[in-house]
């Protein structure tokens, strides 16, 4: 999320926000309306009302920049805690890979986090599209294969994991210096 973009004011006029905070936004307007609504009385109950009643007189451009400072704010911390959601989801979905032994052996000291994390979404994604469900119907790469001849059981094995794992650590990987060793 940036806020930038100054006006004739000299005021911060612009907000940009991920799509991924657009989609999580749209997702709890269309199945969270009630845990809102609690969230709402509960702050209502907590101090918010007396927030309300408060007659303050604040100049416009006070009120302008308190406005821009709580949504810029309220956005960056709903971007951090959606940022660190999806890494924890993917962590658990590698730990249900049996991926962990893999993750373990890779370097630190040649292969940044930022990588790792990545490749490691990735994989997770990957392996998730590839299962076979009840009804024999399969989804190998996204691709949907209707009665397969399996049946109710992962197409993924450990070691298919392991090497997707590899792959996407590859594609990512960017060695830095000339000393790396292979």
């Amino acid at each position: 999320m940036i806020n930038n973009s100054i006006d004739d004011n000299g005021y911060e006029n612009q907000l940009l926000v991920s799509f991924e905070l657009i989609c999580l936004i749209k997702w709890i307007l269309e199945n969270e309306d009630e845990k809102m609504k609690k969230i709402i009385v509960r702050a209502l109950n907590s101090g918010l009302q007396e927030e309300l009643n408060k007659k303050t007189v604040l100049s416009k451009e006070e009120i302008l920049d308190d406005i821009q400072s709580v949504l810029f704010d309220f956005f960056d911390m709903m971007e951090g805690l959606l940022t660190e959601s999806i890494s924890e989801q993917a962590v658990k979905r590698v730990i249900e890979k049996n991926l962990m032994p893999s993750i373990d052996k890779i370097d630190s000291s040649i292969c940044d986090d930022e990588t790792v994390r990545f490749s490691i979404e990735k994989t997770a994604s990957k392996l998730e599209n590839n299962y076979v469900n009840a009804d024999n119907n399969c989804r190998l790469d996204g691709t949907l294969i209707e009665n397969y001849p399996a049946t109710k059981k992962e197409i993924t094995s450990k070691e298919k994991a392991k090497k997707i794992l590899m792959s996407e650590l590859l594609k990512h990987w960017k060695p830095k210096g000339k000393s790396v060793l292979n």
